[in-house]
């Protein structure tokens, strides 16, 4: 998939769930951009060729839960994502051990942070 065209569908103004299965990411790099996703609450990325996503905690305001399934080539989640103010959950099934390392991180900073409502579900790929 082109960046022209998630910029497409990040400009949906409407969209409030996207789920991404066996997609392939061009140059497996997805770099989201400012203003993108303003109704996201779910986002599900599932056996895609992606290595690195570049974002900010700005470009999914309203993110609620993130969902990683059979990830295998990203290399990390993007950190920033643990400051989305509105986020509940992260879900990692089955993904390499560095996504589920990146989690974890997440997870300890949120917590050193005072945020225990951030949910972590970590399902390794055993």
């Amino acid at each position: 998939m082109s960046p022209e065209q998630m910029d497409i569908i990040g400009k949906l103004e409407y969209l409030e769930v996207l789920k991404l299965q066996t997609v392939d990411f061009e140059g497996n790099q997805w770099d989201t951009s400012e203003g993108g996703f303003p109704q996201h609450k779910f986002l599900k990325l599932s056996e895609v060729q992606i290595e690195e996503w570049n974002t900010s905690s700005d470009h999914f305001p309203r993110l609620q839960r993130l969902v990683l399934q059979t990830c295998g080539g990203l290399k990390m989640i993007p950190p920033i994502l643990g400051d989305i103010p509105t986020l509940q959950m992260i879900k990692v099934y089955k993904c390499a051990k560095a996504i589920e390392d990146s989690a974890k991180k997440i997870q300890e900073e949120q917590q050193d942070n005072g945020n225990e409502e951030l949910k972590f579900i970590i399902i390794p790929d055993y």
